[in-house]
């Protein structure tokens, strides 16, 4: 699978932060900018919560869902996966056990995304990452980088 960050196509995944700012270092601010972003209250109504160690997927076509969301993501990630070509996309709350669980969820975003296109259809996806904090035990990052390596075996 070939993996993109922004515009920059990477050749491997990086194994740390310090390789990854390199290669991408408009990361950096644009992190800073989304860590400024105020968070807003939402309605329940078209609200589709997703708590950690769980996933959910929605398309453009469902009339009850307005907005996927999630919170609190510390040592946690929150993953968003938009198929491209049919705007179906899934939301996850992941900690390290729930790796294992991309799998599933990429094959939830194939099916749900080939009941809408007619066809089967591996991608391409959009992928979203968001939350973790630099902890001194490294285990955010550990996340962030077997959750990306996870990702890119599943389309080797």
């Amino acid at each position: 699978m070939v993996l993109f960050i922004g515009e920059v196509k990477l050749d491997e995944i990086p194994t740390d932060s310090g390789q990854l700012f390199h290669l991408a270092p408009h990361l950096q601010e644009s992190g800073r900018q989304f860590a400024k972003i105020i968070p807003k209250k939402v309605s329940p109504i078209g609200l589709l919560y997703v708590s950690q160690r769980e996933f959910a997927i929605s398309s453009p076509h469902d009339k009850n869902i307005n907005i996927l969301g999630t919170d609190d993501c510390t040592t946690c990630l929150a993953i968003v996966l938009r198929h491209s070509l049919t705007g179906v996309t899934a939301i996850g709350h992941l900690e390290s056990v729930c790796v294992e669980g991309v799998s599933l969820i990429i094959q939830r975003l194939q099916e749900t995304s080939c009941g809408y296109s007619g066809f089967y259809d591996e991608g391409p996806f959009q992928m979203h990452l968001v939350g973790s904090f630099s902890d001194c035990r490294g285990y955010s990052e550990e996340l962030i980088y077997s959750l990306l390596r996870k990702f890119c075996r599943k389309f080797e």
